[in-house]
């Protein structure tokens, strides 16, 4: 099978991020007014990476994710580092810390399994 660019993970990431950011420092504005401007200027700012969503391919998603190899994954859980940002730092570097355990297992998984497919693809001849 050929091996699927992860395009479509990224630019959906990136997305989710960023909205993420943007709720997140809305929620810590206590006026409704900073919080409109808070949310205004974050989409704004983000509109970019906002508007890959338009073009994104999410039938590909799955089998994107699913094909990840171990570069691909580090990638993404620097990424995420890079780009996530919210108001409790503490908070921050759990949740990225819990990403990163997730994508690190998910690939454990992926080599888990091609494994034992070799292992019986040997006891079949």
């Amino acid at each position: 099978m050929k091996k699927l660019d992860y395009k479509n993970v990224e630019k959906l990431t990136l997305a989710v991020i960023a909205l993420g950011n943007i709720g997140d420092q809305a929620g810590h504005t206590n006026n409704w007014a900073m919080r409109a401007q808070v949310i205004i200027g974050g989409l704004m700012a983000n509109s970019v990476k906002l508007m890959n969503l338009t073009n994104l391919d999410f039938s590909l998603i799955d089998d994107e994710v699913k094909d990840l190899d171990a570069e691909e994954r580090k990638q993404l859980i620097e990424t995420v580092k890079a780009e996530f940002d919210i108001v409790d730092d503490k908070l921050e570097e759990v949740i990225e810390k819990a990403l990163e355990k997730v994508v690190t297992l998910g690939g454990f998984v992926k080599e888990l399994m091609e494994f034992v497919t070799e292992v019986k693809d040997l006891f079949k001849k």
